[in-house]
């Protein structure tokens, strides 16, 4: 996916960059790039999160932790997702 910003009443875009999302079967894992190709940072999932595809049915499988990291694998934040039934 490619993120474009336009000025509200400009007809001019800019390349801001954009975001890929590598299959990875049970995990999910997001890379954020700059409007040159170079990754800045990913965002993956701590352990198996099908939940952000479905709600499953036990309450510790609904709840998956994202880490995000820069290229040196340090921690920048992290997100949670909780699905409720």
């Amino acid at each position: 996916m490619i993120i474009d910003y336009t000025e509200e009443g400009s007809s001019h875009s800019f390349d801001l960059g954009g975001i890929f999302h590598p299959f990875v079967f049970c995990d999910y894992e997001l890379e954020a790039f700059n409007n040159i190709g170079q990754t800045l940072f990913v965002i993956s999932a701590e352990r198996c999160s099908c939940n952000v595809y479905c709600c499953l049915p036990c309450d510790s499988c609904n709840k998956s932790s994202f880490k995000i990291k820069d290229l040196y694998e340090n921690i920048l934040g992290q997100i949670e997702i909780v699905n409720y039934k």
